[in-house]
């Protein structure tokens, strides 16, 4: 007579390895972006400053009083621009650009105090730098955007100790009329500073910051997205890790996508479409040559240099 728990026994074992091999089937490909390196010249950029990049020429903040600029078609260091009288040494500033112009500004200084000056460099004027309307509010920290010829500029702390919603209030700058709006737009959601943040389908991504809200120094996993349109803010998919501090998660986007890269060397890809994130392959770090501490894009490439002015391009799937 047929044993039928060892029946049973035998066809869960089979449905399961047979569910477990479709699964296995089922699995997404791993991903095959890399990133190539560059023949270039090097020239030590260092870190903590900041950068932005208008066309072909990529500019870098630096602590020798000068403006330092790269040519991403002719692979070469151009020359520098001296800081205008008045700018400070400056790190964790906002940049933003529009017409091909770059709008710098808040930060901290060399000595560490908080800023509230806002310049415009124009890299083709007689005069390259215009110093603009002070911002309502000392700053650092900060990530500026610019949409319909206004800039935005969020997610700062400052060192007012008992203002703790500075962290979701939104300063808006008319370009036109060089004068900031009164009326303060605040986020809904506290994702913090010190995060990400990248501009995609009209929206302001933030998150993975340092919520100041919370003791202890917490930097959430949290993600969201504001919509300048209708000042909503909306609360999305969860960044898979939680940053180091004060990382500042490096990003650009790429065909619809946006993309976070972390000192630890890990990408990190998110689609809008399904709201989900996606592990990317790990950025290289050669030995001597640094880690990839700036992005940029340029004629629908992404080039990356490291903090040793390495050049690599990124290649995506």
């Amino acid at each position: 007579m047929p044993n039928f728990t060892t029946i049973y026994c035998l066809l869960f074992i089979a449905l399961t390895a047979a569910n477990c091999k479709k699964d296995k089937d089922n699995a997404p490909p791993p991903p095959q972006d890399r990133w190539e390196a560059i023949a270039a010249p090097q020239r030590n950029i260092g870190t903590a400053n900041w950068s932005f990049n208008i066309g072909n020429e990529v500019f870098f903040g630096n602590k020798d009083n000068n403006l330092h600029f790269f040519d991403l078609d002719r692979k070469v260091w151009v020359g520098s621009f001296n800081y205008p009288n008045g700018f400070e040494e400056r790190w964790n500033c906002a940049v933003a650009v529009h017409n091909n112009k770059a709008y710098i500004g808040s930060g901290r200084s060399g000595n560490g105090f908080f800023l509230r000056d806002w310049w415009e460099f124009d890299p083709s004027a007689s005069l390259p730098w215009k110093q603009l309307a002070d911002c309502p509010v000392e700053g650092a920290d900060g990530r500026a955007f610019i949409l319909n010829n206004t800039l935005y500029s969020a997610l700062q702390i400052n060192g007012a100790m008992g203002d703790q919603s500075i962290q979701t209030k939104v300063f808006t700058y008319d370009i036109t009329n060089d004068e900031w709006d009164t009326h303060i737009n605040q986020l809904s959601k506290n994702c913090g500073t010190s995060g990400f943040s990248f501009l995609l389908n009209n929206q302001f991504h933030f998150g993975a910051g340092y919520n100041n809200r919370i003791p202890g120094s917490i930097f959430t996993r949290e993600h969201a997205a504001f919509n300048p349109a209708n000042q909503q803010t909306t609360a999305l998919a969860e960044f898979p890790v939680e940053l180091q501090s004060a990382e500042n998660g490096i990003t650009f986007t790429h065909n619809g996508k946006g993309y976070v890269l972390g000192k630890k060397h890990d990408l990190y890809e998110y689609d809008p479409g399904n709201n989900k994130w996606r592990t990317m392959n790990k950025v290289p770090e050669e030995a001597g040559k640094g880690v990839i501490t700036y992005v940029h894009q340029y004629n629908g490439k992404t080039y990356g240099f490291t903090s040793k002015g390495f050049l690599y391009q990124y290649v995506p799937e």
